[in-house]
C-alpha cells in the first residue's frame, strides 16, 4: 500500500512509545485550558471536539517542526512529488469522545492533492475514530464531496480501516473518499497538512494559518527546510477550521457554544431585574 497508488500509507513508530507518552501528558494540560490563556491552548468546535490552536507554540516534548521536516523528506522521495515543491500549511491536535456518529464518506475535494500526515496518540480504534480510506478513489475521472449512491458499498473490498498501535504515521491523499468511525472513547491525533507549491499559488490562503513557532524548535534541519514551513496569508480571509478564524468566529475559546453564556448572561439580568422589582 502506498500514496501514489492507493492514496494512503503508514509508518509504524513514527512516535517512540517515551514520546507518546510524553506528548498525552502534554496535550492533557493543554486541553484543560481554553485559548483564552494564550497560543497553544483549547478550542471547542462541538460538545465532542476540542482543538489546540497553534499547538507547536506550547508542545515541548516533541519538536513538531523536525517531525514535519522529516514527513516532507518523506513526500520527496516518492515518484514526481519533490518537484511539486509540498509546503506545510496547517498543524492541529484534535481530542474528540463520547460522539455515537460516524462522520460521513467524502472528498476534501482539492485536486491540488492536500496531503495529511496524521498520528493518534490515543484512540484511534474502531470505538475511537478510527480513519478509513477507500484506496485508489483519488485516482477516479471526477470526484464529488460525496460518492455516488453506491459506491462505497460496491468498493467495500477497498476500504482501508486505519487502527494500527498508536504512533503510527498515516499519509492520505485527501481527494480520496474517506470518513471516520464513531468515536466514543478518546481519541487524540495530530494533523500536519501539505499543498504544492503551485495549488498555494492558484488558491492563496486555502486552509493556511499562522504557524506560532519556539525558537528552541530551530535545529539546523529545521532552519534549512524554513521556506516549506512557512506560507503567505491573506489576512483579511482567515481559513475556515484553522486557528486564524477562530480568532473571530470561536471567541471566549468556544465557551459560548459549549455553555450557551449568552442565554446564561440574559437569564442572570432577567433574575436580578426581578429581585430588584
Amino acid at each position: 500500500m502506498n500514496l501514489i497508488a492507493d492514496g494512503i500509507e503508514f509508518e509504524h513508530d513514527f512516535l517512540s512509545t517515551d514520546e507518546l507518552n510524553a506528548l498525552r501528558a502534554e496535550t492533557d494540560f493543554l486541553f484543560s485550558k481554553s485559548l483564552n490563556s494564550g497560543p497553544g491552548f483549547s478550542v471547542h468546535l462541538s460538545q465532542y471536539v476540542q482543538e489546540l490552536t497553534w499547538p507547536a507554540s506550547k508542545i515541548k516534548s516533541v519538536n513538531l517542526m523536525a517531525k514535519a521536516v522529516r514527513i516532507l523528506q518523506r513526500l520527496d522521495d516518492m515518484p514526481g512529488m519533490r518537484e511539486r515543491g509540498f509546503r506545510l500549511v496547517h498543524v492541529a491536535v484534535y481530542r474528540e469522545s463520547g460522539n455515537p456518529k460516524p462522520l460521513l464518506w467524502h472528498s476534501d475535494g482539492r485536486h491540488g492533492n492536500l496531503i495529511r500526515a496524521q498520528v493518534c496518540i490515543r484512540g484511534g480504534a474502531r470505538d475511537s475514530g478510527a480513519f478509513q480510506y477507500v484506496r485508489t478513489s483519488q485516482n477516479l475521472p471526477k470526484v464529488d464531496y460525496v460518492p455516488e449512491a453506491g459506491y462505497v458499498e460496491r468498493n467495500a473490498g477497498l476500504i482501508q480501516t486505519c487502527a494500527e498501535p498508536n504512533g503510527t504515521l498515516y499519509l492520505i491523499n485527501t481527494l480520496g473518499f474517506h470518513n471516520k468511525t464513531e468515536c466514543m472513547a478518546e481519541r487524540v491525533s495530530i494533523m500536519f497538512d501539505f499543498l504544492p507549491e503551485s495549488y498555494l499559488q492558484e488558491n492563496h490562503g486555502d486552509i493556511c494559518s499562522d504557524l506560532i513557532i519556539s525558537v528552541n524548535d530551530l535545529t539546523s534541519e529545521v532552519l534549512a527546510h524554513l521556506p516549506r514551513l512557512q506560507v503567505e496569508l491573506n489576512p483579511s480571509r482567515p481559513s475556515p477550521n484553522t486557528a486564524d478564524a477562530y480568532r473571530f468566529v470561536l471567541p471566549y475559546g468556544g465557551l459560548r457554544r459549549r455553555l450557551n453564556l449568552g442565554a446564561r448572561v440574559k437569564n442572570a439580568f432577567q433574575s436580578l431585574r426581578g429581585t430588584r422589582a
